[in-house]
């Protein structure tokens, strides 16, 4: 995997904290800032074991993973799937935490190291697709003259494809539109039968938010005074203003790859129905604005 400066992303910029004399695991805190990572790793699986209801050991196992992925460490047996397993972690820890309610993640330098990480992902999925941006414009019958070409485009698809499910792990409420866009990519890889089959999980999924919403803004009693703005917001997203940048960004990269595919498969309101969406969504943000202006006459939409 090709290697980005995620140190420059992060681990210069303040994530190391001072030792806090008030914090739960000071032995993981004081690991971590002498950069003893595998001594971390050891120690954070263990109080991860000890501790399986507290999201911290796990974050910390996986800021462990994660650093030693950056290391030659990466090429020994042990850690050769440090990286994915780092983001797994940090998945489980985000998981935990947004079920207990307690937003431990949210704040600090545990918010940094997930929006550093969100950010690397996204950057491993966008280059993923740089190949099918160049050639995008081939017909099938043409790809097939060129077997390498359409082999290597439809396996930088999908890893593509694995970078945004790994993305989903950090930011869990984009679930739906990750099938949307593996449907996308099934496409794109001329697998329409599959294509077809990830859509409607989308369709399902997106049934299953409402319903969820719904509950929600009973449970809520919305004032009346409030009533409309709050039901203008599309019903499957609730929040969107508090995601981080990265999980914004992704969300509309992916709707517009999705969408674009929607468009050729000749599905047009499902087509319609995300583009709806996306634009609500970026109303008065006006980098958001750009980017998806940039991302849709990328695509031709």
């Amino acid at each position: 995997m090709k290697k980005l400066f995620f140190s420059l992303l992060l681990l210069n910029v303040g994530l190391v904290p001072a030792i806090a004399q008030d914090h739960p695991y000071p032995e993981l805190q004081i690991l971590y800032a002498d950069a003893e990572y595998e001594k971390l790793v050891a120690k954070a699986d263990k109080t991860s074991l000890k501790f399986p209801n507290d999201p911290i050991p796990l974050i910390y196992l996986s800021m462990g993973l994660h650093s030693i992925s950056q290391t030659e460490k990466a090429q020994e047996e042990m850690y050769a799937n440090a990286w994915k397993e780092s983001v797994n972690k940090a998945g489980a820890a985000i998981k935990l935490d947004n079920k207990q309610g307690k937003g431990l993640l949210k704040d600090g330098y545990y918010k940094d190291y997930i929006v550093a990480l969100e950010i690397e992902i996204y950057e491993y999925f966008n280059n993923e697709l740089g190949g099918w941006y160049q050639n995008k414009g081939l017909s099938k019958a043409q790809l097939d003259k060129d077997v390498k070409l359409r082999d290597k485009m439809y396996g930088e698809l999908s890893k593509a494809s694995g970078f945004a499910s790994s993305f989903v792990k950090l930011a869990p409420q984009m679930a739906f539109y990750n099938k949307y866009l593996e449907g996308a990519i099934k496409f794109y890889s001329n697998d329409k039968v599959n294509a077809t089959a990830k859509w409607k999980e989308a369709s399902d999924l997106i049934l299953a938010v409402k319903k969820e919403n719904d509950a929600i803004k009973k449970a809520n009693a919305v004032p009346k005074a409030k009533q409309k703005s709050y039901k203008d917001k599309p019903d499957t997203i609730i929040g969107f203003e508090n995601w981080y940048d990265a999980e914004k960004k992704m969300f509309v990269h992916s709707a517009l790859l999705s969408a674009n595919a929607l468009k050729l498969a000749n599905k047009l309101p499902e087509q319609q129905k995300i583009m709806k969406i996306v634009e609500e969504l970026i109303v008065g943000d006006a980098v958001l604005s750009e980017f998806f202006t940039d991302e849709k006459n990328r695509l031709g939409l």
